[in-house]
């Protein structure tokens, strides 16, 4: 067994995923990048394609890093004869340089998230092998999450948390 260089978080929006991807970074005491499709996309063929190895070129010089993408099914979703040139050319090249942290045991770790898995590309799933569902709150959770966010309050003696956490459970409220 090896640690994956990828993983792929998914579940419904709102969840933290992000926050989840942060919190990583941070207490791994690494860098964090945040890519996301409109930070490589560039009107000018082939300047894609330089902004993405770049982002990597990057990570590698200031390793130990995270790469984090968010909402990954925007531009590496599932491969097909319907797709332009260069998007093809984008996911190849992002394959490629997968393939690059896995060879090298880089210090290089990517993080995905998206609300779709099941439009994600197969290939990108077996480079980012560990895939981590992020579902929304219990009622535990949403109790804790609203003990630390109501801690500095001041609340009415008579305040009822568990009216509280009812009525967001009913609803199916997320963490943010």
């Amino acid at each position: 067994l090896d640690v994956p260089n990828g993983v792929i978080l998914y579940g419904p929006p709102g969840t933290g995923k992000t926050m989840f991807a942060k919190a990583c970074a941070k207490e791994c005491n690494c860098s964090f990048i945040n890519l996301c499709q409109s930070s490589f996309e560039n009107q000018y063929f082939g300047e894609s394609l330089k902004l993405l190895k770049a982002c990597f070129s990057i990570a590698h010089k200031i390793r130990p890093v995270i790469i984090f993408i968010d909402e990954m099914d925007g531009f590496l979703s599932r491969r097909s004869d319907m797709d332009q040139s260069h998007v093809n050319s984008l996911k190849t090249e992002f394959l490629s340089l997968m393939d690059g942290l896995v060879t090298k045991r880089s210090n290089v770790f990517v993080i995905g998230a998206t609300n779709r898995l099941e439009f994600i590309d197969e290939a990108i799933k077996r480079r980012m092998s560990a895939q981590i569902k992020v579902d929304k709150p219990t009622k535990i959770e949403i109790l804790d999450i609203c003990n630390k966010l109501l801690k500095e309050e001041n609340m009415s003696e008579n305040f009822d948390f568990d009216i509280l956490i009812e009525s967001l459970c009913e609803k199916q409220f997320t963490g943010s």
